[in-house]
């Protein structure tokens, strides 16, 4: 099982800060906060700037930097149609899935092992049963919409 966890800047600060979500309904107007266990004091309740919200999609690119949403991701060597392409990573009906720059999705992450193996090709994911994060060697992540 994945890690299921967030990142988003803080408000007022514009630092990113890492931990888990959650949405203060009866705390001034409705305030978004991250728990923080990055990036910060950990247990902090670190109020976010909801807009820069994302979800971290379980893998590493091939750095070992963890993908999250919103993130800008290089594929490298996949395919020749989508070498040196940049995707947008963004969560749509209920999966994570690469965007190109007409926010088309062009790769669901859930799939791309899938078509690997499915084609007799070696798989660019590699799995670590210890930390349930996979790695993906042939992604590489450039950035992030938000900076």
């Amino acid at each position: 099982m994945r890690d299921i966890k967030f990142r988003a800047k803080r408000l007022g600060t514009d630092d990113w800060v890492y931990g888990h979500y959650y949405n203060n309904m009866s705390y001034a107007a409705n305030t978004n906060f991250i728990v923080s266990d990055l990036g910060g004091v950990e247990g902090e309740h670190v109020p976010i700037i909801k807009s820069t919200l994302g979800q971290f999609t379980g893998l590493q690119d091939k750095n070992g930097k963890e993908i999250f949403e919103s993130d800008l991701v290089r594929m490298l060597s996949v395919h020749e149609h989508w070498q040196n392409i940049v995707f947008e990573v963004d969560f749509i009906f209920g999966a994570f899935v690469f965007k190109n720059e007409d926010n088309h999705v062009a790769i669901n992450l859930a799939e791309l092992k899938e078509q690997f193996i499915n084609h007799g090709k070696e798989t660019p994911i590699k799995v670590n049963f210890e930390g349930y994060t996979d790695t993906v060697t042939c992604i590489e992540v450039i950035g992030n919409i938000h900076e």
